[in-house]
């Protein structure tokens, strides 16, 4: 299409310096899916301040000062839904404006799109003030919630102990830092200062902006524009850094931690030394689904139902900062037992130890999987935001293509790659265990 260039299936378009555009018009949703990402470097204060942006900005705006006052706008667009949150891939910290909407061939409301992307625009350009800064009841209510987030990591156990995992893993590295920064960073916000950062963010950080759905495009592109570019002064930030590392640790990082729990959560994480863009990315995300994609998997099988060392036991990839982290509910008088087995199926799945019904079962799980990506507008720009920013953006086509064409010596010689970096035990307060 005139104007647009391709990438991962997308229509792409540099709406100025910093400023891109990816459109996937497709009659098949009759919804419009639209997300704005401003990206910056993962930092405990920028993430503190760019998460606590968004959920100041997702209140209201100057004209709307109230989110009852936003959601009645909204609602009145046919039940239109504004998010915002924040997210990170690898060590890029992304603030996501999401803004959903019924199309107009469907409900036949002429300019529906056009208004809804408008209110958008409104809330980031022209948000609830007092004074030279936000709203002080308003940050202080918000703030209350992000630390009550941070807090309630600490209550679900798995992701706790996942959690601390890769902090381990990545002790000295930006990765350690979660998504919405610390309690400590987001109390040193004030109201003035939180607005003026914002304000600095929204004219310099790169934006990658998408929608998916049924639209027309160049409209859509002009409607995008419109919203984002008054924002900018200045010239734009680079785009971050992934923060992908190649690692090979001589001894596993080893932390133990003890609380009233009657189930140990056993974590071990791993660097990939695969990268994204490497031609042997897709053999590493099928050692993964031999491992611990599923039911099928051997840390399903072997750890838990035919030895019943683990009541779950699964593998999961973060692909943009290349780690895999094994995760498993055990007994805590069996967490030793439980770890070397899983290290046992790790050597298995390294050395091709691995029957042609695990490899059919993993193979069509995946391929499954992939399959479903296209019924998603929410997926599609997840996989392709994934791919831009790793330099590789794949249309779910070429994924399955990809994943296809795996050989089970290939995806052994991808899980060879795999580095032990680090093992974590969220236990119970009795019996210790050596370390």
């Amino acid at each position: 299409m005139r104007g647009f260039s391709s990438s991962g299936g997308f229509l792409h378009r540099r709406a100025a310096p910093g400023v891109d555009l990816f459109l996937l018009p497709d009659r098949r949703f009759r919804t419009v899916s639209i997300r704005l990402n401003f990206l910056q470097p993962l930092a405990e204060d920028a993430a503190a301040a760019l998460a606590l942006s968004g959920a100041v900005l997702g209140q209201g705006s100057a004209h709307l000062p109230s989110r009852l006052a936003l959601q009645r706008e909204l609602d009145g667009l046919c039940g239109t839904d504004l998010e915002m949150d924040t997210a990170r891939l690898g060590e890029i910290h992304l603030m996501e404006a999401d803004l959903a909407l019924p199309s107009e061939r469907a409900t036949g409301e002429a300019g529906l799109l056009k208004k809804a992307v408008s209110l958008l625009a409104q809330c980031l350009a022209e948000p609830r003030r007092q004074g030279q800064g936000f709203p002080k009841t308003v940050l202080s209510q918000e703030r209350r919630g992000l630390k009550d987030v941070i807090a309630s990591a600490r209550n679900h156990r798995p992701s706790w102990a996942s959690l601390s995992c890769l902090r381990a893993v990545c002790a000295r590295e930006p990765y350690r830092i979660g998504r919405l920064g610390s309690p400590e960073a987001l109390d040193r916000l004030t109201p003035e200062g939180l607005l003026s950062f914002w304000r600095r963010a929204a004219s310099r950080l790169p934006v990658l902006a998408y929608a998916v759905g049924d639209f027309d495009p160049s409209r859509m592109a002009d409607l995008l524009a419109g919203a984002v570019l008054p924002l900018r002064k200045g010239l734009p930030a680079p785009l971050p850094s992934t923060g992908f590392r190649r690692a090979a640790p001589t001894r596993p990082a080893r932390r133990v931690e003890r609380a009233s729990v009657e189930q140990a959560r056993l974590c071990l994480g791993f660097r990939t030394n695969t990268a994204w863009s490497a031609a042997g990315f897709s053999d590493l995300v099928m050692a993964n689904m031999l491992l611990g994609g599923g039911s099928h998997a051997k840390l399903f099988r072997e750890v838990r139902e035919k030895r019943s060392l683990a009541y779950d036991a699964s593998s999961s990839l973060e692909k943009t900062k290349g780690l895999m982290l094994v995760s498993a509910g055990v007994s805590p008088q069996q967490a030793d037992r439980a770890e070397a087995l899983i290290l046992e199926q790790i050597r298995n799945v390294q050395a091709g130890r691995f029957s042609s019904r695990e490899w059919r079962d993993s193979l069509r799980t995946l391929t499954n999987r992939i399959r479903t990506l296209g019924d998603s507008p929410s997926r599609l720009v997840s996989l392709h935001l994934e791919g831009f920013l790793n330099g590789s953006p794949r249309t779910p086509a070429e994924v399955l293509r990809e994943a296809r064409s795996v050989t089970p010596e290939s995806a052994a010689a991808a899980a060879r790659r795999w580095a032990h970096a680090g093992t974590f035990l969220l236990t119970s307060r009795g019996r210790r265990r050596k370390s």
